[in-house]
């Protein structure tokens, strides 16, 4: 057996996911949604310092309903979502430490996120994930360990107005 895999194996047991074992995807019908997908924009994260990429966009989905999604790049950074109008919160994607979320999309049907998340696994393995979750009926389809090469680029933060103090 493979380091990694009994390391894997291991870290199972004490409660830690993820299928580190096997190969990253490099094609398939997840990956090709994503790809399809529409950006949900990243802006900066409230409360975080130094500035972070984030989320705090309110989305529409299918049948006329809304969610906020919110959530930052950071460590044990996830993915929540706040339904509209019952308030409902739901961490729609939490990727555990050292992999947090980087670009989040909503396909056009409006009814499935997908988020990409990256980082170092046990704070050892560099590793992409990629994660489908089901907007209406509020649980996750499918996540996937992809190869980052496999992925579009993330969508683009919003340009930060940098202001120069001025010698006093």
């Amino acid at each position: 057996m493979r380091k990694g895999c009994f390391l894997a194996l291991v870290l199972a047991g004490a409660g830690v996911s993820g299928t580190a074992c096997g190969r990253p995807l490099r094609s398939g019908v997840l990956i090709d949604a994503y790809r399809a997908a529409d950006c949900v924009g990243p802006t900066f994260a409230r409360g975080v310092k130094p500035p972070t990429r984030g989320w705090d966009t309110r989305i529409a989905i299918a049948g006329g309903s809304a969610a906020i999604v919110e959530g930052a790049d950071m460590v044990s950074g996830d993915i929540r979502l706040r339904y509209e109008p019952d308030r409902e919160e739901i961490v729609a994607v939490d990727p555990g430490d050292y992999i947090s979320p980087h670009d989040v999309r909503l396909n056009r049907s409006r009814d499935r996120l997908y988020v990409k998340a990256r980082g170092a696994a046990a704070g050892v393995w560099q590793q992409t994930w990629l994660y489908e979750y089901d907007l209406l009926n509020r649980r996750e389809v499918r996540r996937n360990r992809v190869h980052p090469d496999a992925l579009p680029p993330e969508c683009p933060m919003p340009k930060q107005r940098w202001t120069r103090a001025l010698p006093m």
